[in-house]
């Protein structure tokens, strides 16, 4: 089966912070899992440099796995999305190298 490139946005909930700042470490680790593989992520920023959310190119089989990566996330099983969304992501300019 071939890999298909998801676009993983996650908005965090007012005053997640804390709790973000406490298990960000189990959430790098979760990032270097290397099925599915992660291509890029990194935080969202509102425009004083606040964290507001993540986003993560993910390389996975289909759609469901996608979403159990992001059920897996501790940053997800902490609850501190408000809102997710993943999509299938066909690059059209650039490339991730």
């Amino acid at each position: 089966m071939s890999q298909v490139l998801y676009a993983i946005t996650a908005h965090f909930r007012p005053g997640a912070e804390p709790t973000r700042q406490a298990i960000h470490e189990q959430y790098n680790e979760h990032l270097q899992q290397r099925h599915p593989h992660v291509r890029l992520a990194g935080p969202l920023r509102d425009e004083e440099g606040n964290r507001i959310g993540v986003l993560i190119l993910l390389d996975a089989d289909d759609r469901a796995q996608a979403e159990r990566f992001t059920q897996a996330s501790p940053y997800t099983r902490a609850d501190l999305y408000e809102r997710v969304e993943i999509a299938s992501l066909d690059i059209e300019v650039g490339s991730l190298g």
